[in-house]
C-alpha cells in the first residue's frame, strides 16, 4: 500500500539518496524530471522511477494507489 511520508535527506551527495531511500523500503518515486545516472542509480536499488508527472502531490497519490499513475519519458541531460 503506497503512503505519504516525509524523509529527511541524509545530504547532498551525488549517489545517496536512491540507497537512503532503499534502507526504508521505498519502491517507487515519483519526479518531474530525471537524468540517466539517477536514473541507473535508482534501478540498482530496485526503485522504480516515474518522471515527467505534473498532477498535485494527491492527485499523484491517488492515481499510483490505483495503479494509474504514467509518467513519460522527461529526462534531463547533465
Amino acid at each position: 500500500m503506497a503512503k505519504n511520508e516525509t524523509i529527511a535527506k541524509p545530504g547532498h551527495e551525488p549517489g545517496l539518496m536512491p540507497g537512503h531511500l532503499a534502507e526504508r523500503g521505498v519502491q517507487c518515486i515519483v519526479a518531474g524530471r530525471m537524468g540517466s545516472r539517477a536514473k541507473m542509480l535508482f534501478d540498482q536499488h530496485r526503485i522504480k522511477p516515474i518522471v515527467d508527472v505534473s498532477a498535485t502531490i494527491s492527485q499523484t497519490i491517488e492515481a499510483l494507489c490505483r495503479g494509474e499513475l504514467r509518467g513519460g519519458e522527461s529526462m534531463c541531460e547533465h
